[in-house]
């Protein structure tokens, strides 16, 4: 099966279900061949993975190269697992890193991003829009905003994307519930992307050298859909 996403070709091999929690793939255990990736961002790199073989990836980190979201890479693993997938992207950047824990990849760009490992008290929405849920997160949680105060830091932007749907289908408008208490905030995407079937995010930190912080935040999501009559 041949998927094309913007410059990236890949090639593999599609016999992985999904998992119900996130703890049960390894990296090391799903087999891939044929992979190629030319001119790749590495944000779609990562995304690629994450949809093709349901596991969740979150890219995160600080940077103080404006271009870092948009980092291109060329990767080629004939045969092999997503482990070597990613090892290919450290060692072909190596402002890279990335490590497996509690089912999350989590693939680290520059410097440690703290904003990550904030311990959320509470987040609750009920009935919301799947569009709003960054917003929820990142503009209403009073530690995310006296996060980004105490930082001088400001939410550059954020996406709620409509991932890929099968034609004939239609955006069920159903609304989005969910309730969290006492978890890291990079364990609550997590979560929102497993459930939502997207499976990738990323939260990227940039400083420019006029000393502004700046926040990108992107989180997709896969509306729940249903065939047209």
């Amino acid at each position: 099966m041949k998927t094309i996403i913007g410059a990236i070709v890949f090639i593999a091999c599609m016999t992985v279900q999904p998992c119900p929690c996130l703890g049960e793939k390894a990296a090391s255990s799903i087999k891939v061949r044929n992979v190629s990736f030319q001119s790749a961002h590495v944000r779609d790199v990562l995304e690629t993975i994450a949809l093709h073989h349901h596991i969740v990836i979150g890219l995160y980190g600080s940077s103080t190269d404006p271009n870092v979201i948009n980092d291109t890479v060329d990767i080629t693993v004939a045969k092999g697992t997503v482990k070597d997938i990613l090892d290919a992207l450290v060692k072909a950047k190596p402002q890279y890193t990335w490590r497996q824990d509690s089912g999350l990849v989590s693939v680290y760009v520059g410097t440690p991003l703290s904003l990550l490992n904030l311990e959320i008290k509470s987040l609750d929405a009920t009935d919301i829009k799947r569009s709003e849920v960054t917003g929820e997160i990142f503009q209403h949680l009073p530690e995310v905003k006296a996060w980004l105060q105490e930082n001088s830091c400001q939410l550059l932007g954020h996406e709620d994307l409509v991932g890929m749907r099968d034609p004939g289908y239609v955006e069920d408008q159903a609304g989005f519930t969910f309730h969290f208490r006492n978890e890291p905030l990079r364990s609550i995407l997590s979560q929102i992307a497993h459930r939502e079937g997207a499976y990738f995010w990323y939260v990227v930190r940039e400083d420019s050298s006029s000393g502004s912080c700046g926040i990108l935040v992107h989180l997709e999501h896969h509306v729940f859909s249903r065939r047209k009559p």
